[in-house]
């Protein structure tokens, strides 16, 4: 079908309200059954709903395009967290439908693809929850523009937020800050201490970054999982903790047969791999990144408070518009 051969003798369009004077009806479900963060139904509320008589004075551009843009991105960070709360879910379902040999040998029911399915879906899942902390970038990038380092409305990415958390000599004394200022050090202090772990959780959010780019740009066959089996004969996936990891680098070919060392594989996997399996991995990082999004979204509603009746910089919607992408394909030839 092409965009050419539809009708456009068009009578009706659908869409969806576009004025609101109260809290749409899956946004009222999502936060009573606890399937969103208390913080980012209060950014929601903050920001009038997004309804389209509402847009405040600091994102007041004539095109209509910053204030829209915000509730997108709110918008998707919604639909990113139901997705994720799916995919953590599948990927625990599927554990118990993976193939072992004890299953086989005692003829129990397995499905032969689950494993790999359950790769896809931790793959899907990772994607979804690193789109939501750069769904936070880009919003503070917003309001907060040019004030966070190297952080660009329109390219705006955690790891650079995640920078300028890091950066314990941000701080200011809060008589000589602006409003815009004060909120940006209350941002700052609220979402510090979530990164700023120690002890086995350090680097929490760098592992996710790594899996989320190696899983999305080289698939899994690229970060090989470790299937162990508990005493109770019950298998668990276990993912490295590095890139690469080659398991081919610790194997040499003996001619009689190798003997097993099982003291330096354990060692050899505890130095390599992740210490939970794929399910409370999956599990941790979801927390993780809720509370994230809980604290930063809720300080940001603060912050929209204070800010909305500011002046509208015109310099934001040009940094936003410089980046726009077009790409000139319409359609395939036909016989390619």
């Amino acid at each position: 079908m092409r965009l050419q051969d539809c009708d456009f003798n068009i009578d009706v369009v659908m869409g969806g309200r576009l004025i609101h004077d109260r809290p749409e009806g899956d946004w009222v479900q999502d936060h009573e059954s606890g399937a969103i963060p208390t913080g980012l139904f209060c950014f929601y509320h903050a920001a009038d709903y997004f309804s389209f008589d509402k847009t405040p004075p600091f994102l007041a551009d004539t095109e209509n395009l910053l204030y829209s843009y915000l509730g997108n991105l709110v918008l998707a960070s919604r639909g990113s967290l139901r997705t994720a709360s799916r995919l953590r879910d599948e990927i625990a379902d599927l554990n118990a439908k993976m193939y072992t040999p004890y299953k086989s040998m005692a003829g129990q029911a397995f499905e032969r693809d689950a494993g790999s399915r359950q790769m896809s879906s931790y793959k899907y899942f990772v994607i979804e929850i690193s789109s939501l902390l750069d769904i936070l970038a880009e919003v503070s990038a917003l309001m907060f523009p040019g004030k966070i380092p190297k952080l660009t409305i329109g390219r705006a990415s955690f790891p650079v937020l995640r920078a300028w958390l890091e950066d314990a000599s941000y701080a200011v004394d809060d008589d000589l800050v602006s409003p815009r200022g004060h909120e940006l050090q209350s941002l700052h202090q609220t979402l510090r201490p979530l990164f700023k772990c120690e002890g086995t959780e350090k680097d929490w959010s760098q592992l996710l970054q790594l899996h989320r780019n190696k899983l999305a740009h080289l698939g899994g066959a690229t970060f090989p999982a470790f299937l162990l089996a508990d005493k109770d004969k019950e298998f668990h996936a276990f993912l490295p903790r590095r890139w690469p990891f080659i398991p081919q680098k610790f194997m040499k070919q003996e001619e009689h047969g190798p003997e097993a060392d099982l003291g330096s594989t354990q060692h050899l996997l505890e130095e390599h791999m992740v210490h939970v399996d794929l399910i409370e991995l999956s599990a941790g990082m979801f927390e993780r990144v809720w509370a994230v999004l809980d604290a930063g979204f809720d300080s940001l509603a603060d912050a929209y408070k204070r800010l909305r009746d500011f002046e509208y910089d015109p310099v934001l919607l040009e940094r936003f518009l410089r980046q726009e992408e077009r790409c000139s394909f319409t359609s395939f030839e036909e016989g390619c």
